[in-house]
């Protein structure tokens, strides 16, 4: 019995050393790539819609900026959803807590601008658009930092 069980294990070996001697290790994979990767997949699938939506040609039209809102609001609050609902490992857990403050902060300030250009009222509009890009620009660096590639 114990002559076939050393001949695999010989022949096991042999294969191994001509390979160079390598062997395969699986390891488990780490839970912040394989988070960062989930939240990269849906960011990409938000990403394409949003490209459509411009830049304002001008901040001086509550209107415009309204609009332009109007586009985004529904796409960043699609994604922020789906994105809260991948576990989160622990390692990450207060960083990933700082992103989505960020994108629930843009969210709402899409919602102030257009509460504000129902009111024509264009400064309260124009602040609530210097929020929303302070708070993506913030969002887009904690984004960097956790690894989603977006």
């Amino acid at each position: 019995m114990r002559r076939p069980l050393l001949a695999t294990l010989a022949v096991g070996l042999a294969v191994a050393a001509a390979a160079g001697g390598a062997t395969a290790v699986v390891r488990p994979a780490d839970p912040r790539v394989v988070w960062a990767d989930r939240v990269s997949a849906i960011c990409h699938r938000y990403q394409g819609q949003l490209a459509q939506v411009p830049a304002p040609a001008t901040v001086s039209n509550a209107l415009v900026l309204s609009t332009l809102a109007g586009r985004a609001l529904p796409l960043l609050a699609g994604q922020a959803l789906e994105v809260g609902r991948v576990p989160v490992p622990a390692t990450v857990r207060e960083q990933v807590a700082a992103l989505l403050n960020d994108d629930a902060g843009a969210i709402l300030a899409l919602r102030r601008i257009r509460t504000a250009a129902g009111k024509d009222d264009l400064r309260a509009a124009q602040q609530a658009f210097v929020v929303f890009l302070a708070a993506q620009s913030s969002a887009r660096s904690r984004s960097l930092a956790l690894g989603i590639r977006c």
